[in-house]
């Protein structure tokens, strides 16, 4: 029976990750705030949600540890991405609890992704330890912010990009880890993560740049900007 559930979980989980992998390029390069934009995205969330649910089901079936890591992990990044839209008008002092609790709960899993990577060097323990490390840093930085004020009108813009872009690394990883086999394990883990890691910056630099020269750029639709 067991048998029978995680291969159903399995199916579900490669369907919905492949769902994820084509409806995150719309989403990039549609107008940010409109229809297809917005569309596209909630598909996106909803097939990284339901990745993260299979992978959790999945890793307590066959007691994998490192599934369940990675399946937080990635997912962290897709959730405060989406949260990132509920944050146009936060101030210090009423951002919302979830906020502070995700923050938490990516500091504890991280703390043992990393600890995980040191028990397990030799069994991909270098992934480990750097996802573990990235996702030190941005629960760090959640709690942070989740105290104080947002340190530009456009923060939340700024952490919409940045998170959806991690979360899409984190789907061409598990792609490349389950199809490019001919490349060695630790660079089929983080070869998107070295190339993507890059071009997020690059990106939120742009918008930033733009916005506090008081431009808006093309493709950002001006409801998006406004948060209605």
């Amino acid at each position: 029976m067991n048998d029978f559930i995680f291969n159903f979980l399995r199916s579900i989980h490669i369907l919905a990750g492949f769902t994820a992998l084509f409806a995150g390029p719309v989403a990039m390069v549609t107008h940010k705030g409109g229809r297809k934009h917005r569309l596209s995205g909630k598909i996106y969330f909803w097939g990284m949600a339901i990745v993260a649910a299979t992978a959790l089901g999945m890793s307590i079936l066959r007691t994998n540890h490192f599934l369940l890591l990675i399946a937080i992990f990635s997912f962290y990044f897709s959730l405060t991405g989406y949260r990132a839209l509920y944050q146009k008008k936060r101030t210090a002092g009423n951002g919302s609890r979830w906020d502070r609790d995700l923050a938490v709960v990516m500091l504890l899993a991280s703390a043992v992704m990393m600890i995980y990577g040191i028990i397990n060097f030799a069994q991909l323990g270098v992934v480990m330890i750097v996802f573990g490390g990235i996702g030190a840093v941005l629960g760090v930085q959640d709690l942070r912010k989740w105290m104080t004020l947002q340190p530009s009108k456009y923060q939340w813009f700024y952490d919409h990009i940045a998170r959806m872009g991690a979360s899409y690394i984190a789907t061409l990883s598990a792609f490349s880890v389950v199809n490019f086999t001919f490349i060695p394990d630790v660079i089929r883990w983080l070869w998107a993560t070295a190339f993507g890691t890059p071009l997020i910056i690059y990106t939120v630099r742009q918008y930033r740049a733009r916005f506090e020269a008081g431009k808006k750029p093309d493709d950002v639709a001006t409801f998006s900007i406004k948060g209605e």
